[in-house]
C-alpha cells in the first residue's frame, strides 16, 4: 500500500509541474516594450549536459546531516533537456557510490549498499534562471551482506522519484539541489538461518554541478 501510494503521488507531481509549465507558457508575461520578461530564453535549458553531484543519504526518513544513521555518497549525472517556451521536459541517467550506508535488518543482520543508479524523466518549469523540477523513474542499488547476514550480494530495483531546483550561473554552468528517495520491496536475505524479506526506502539530499553542451 505505501509503494502504490508513493507511485501515485509521484505521479501526480510530475502531473503537476506538466499543468503548471502549460499555465506558465499560455500566461507569461506579455511582449512590449514596459514588459518585464519574468522567465528565459527559450533555448536556456536545451541541451545536452553532464556533472558531478555529492550529498548525504538515509534510510526510512529524510536524512539530518547532522545525524548518526547518515552516509555520504557522490556520483556522476548525464541527462538531456528541451525546452518549449518555459515548459522543460528531459531524461538523466546517474550513478551514485555511498560511503558505509547500512540497512539495520535486525538480530544483527545488515546489508550495506555500495552503489546505486538510475534512470528518471524530468519535467519542470523555468523561471528566468531558475528551474523547479520533479523526476520519476526506476532505480537499481548494490547491497552486500554485512553482520549476521549469510546470503550473497544482490542488485535490486525499484521506483525513484524526487524534485528540486536548479540555477544557471552561466549558459553552461548550473547548480542544484534536489531530494529522491528510492524505493526497493521485498529485499530478500538469510540471517540466523533463517530467508527473510524486507523493504528498503533510501531518502537522499544532493547538491550537484552540471555543465551544458
Amino acid at each position: 500500500m505505501k509503494f502504490r501510494l508513493s507511485a501515485y503521488a509521484a505521479s501526480a507531481l510530475v502531473l503537476a509541474l506538466l499543468t503548471a509549465g502549460a499555465h506558465a507558457q499560455s500566461y507569461g508575461a506579455p511582449s512590449g516594450r514596459n514588459s518585464v520578461d519574468f522567465f528565459s530564453p527559450a533555448d536556456q535549458w536545451s541541451g545536452f549536459y553532464a556533472g558531478v553531484h555529492g550529498g548525504v543519504v538515509d534510510h526510512g526518513r529524510v536524512p539530518n546531516p547532522f545525524g548518526n544513521s547518515k552516509a555520504f555518497e557522490g556520483g556522476l549525472q548525464l541527462g538531456t533537456n528541451v525546452q518549449f517556451g518555459n515548459f522543460v521536459v528531459g531524461a538523466e541517467a546517474a550513478a551514485t557510490y555511498s560511503h558505509d550506508f547500512r540497512h539495520d535488518m535486525g538480530s544483527g543482520a545488515s546489508l550495506k549498499q555500495s552503489w546505486s543508479g538510475s534512470a528518471k524523466a524530468r519535467a519542470g518549469v523555468a523561471l528566468d534562471q531558475i528551474l523547479l523540477y520533479g523526476t520519476l523513474g526506476y532505480g537499481v542499488a548494490r547491497l552486500e551482506p554485512n553482520g549476521s547476514v549469510t546470503s550473497g550480494a544482490v542488485n535490486v530495483g525499484g521506483l525513484v522519484f524526487g524534485g528540486g531546483a536548479e540555477f544557471a550561473m552561466t549558459e553552461q554552468l548550473t547548480l542544484r539541489l534536489d531530494y529522491t528517495q528510492s524505493r526497493y520491496n521485498g529485499v530478500g536475505f538469510t540471517a540466523g538461518g533463517l530467508k527473510q524479506t524486507r523493504d528498503i526506502v533510501d531518502h537522499s539530499v544532493r547538491a550537484g554541478v552540471s555543465f551544458q553542451f
